[in-house]
């Protein structure tokens, strides 16, 4: 079975964001996943499980009008935030 991946030029600032940011991860032995939905209403665009079993949650917002709107808006919903939080 072979994976195609999409065309650059179709994808949005936002996935092509994502996809820089995996591939920045890999090179530090992280395995990715891009998109994920762990539950119902939540959508992850990142997520990665490093080499030391620590898991990484990563939130891609390129720097456009609507981005800001919706980062400012997902800061207000419960269990989300806008900065990021490390736990050792």
């Amino acid at each position: 079975m072979t994976l195609e991946m999409p065309d650059d030029r179709l994808m949005m600032p936002g996935q092509l964001l994502a996809r820089g940011v995996c591939r920045h991860l890999l090179t530090y032995d992280f395995v990715t996943v891009e998109e994920l939905v762990p539950t119902r209403g939540l959508r992850v665009d990142v997520m990665a499980l490093g080499p030391k079993g620590e898991i990484w949650v990563v939130e891609c917002k390129s720097l456009c009008t609507a981005a800001i709107s919706n980062l400012r808006h997902d800061s207000q919903r419960p269990g989300r935030s806008c900065c990021c939080v490390r736990q050792v």
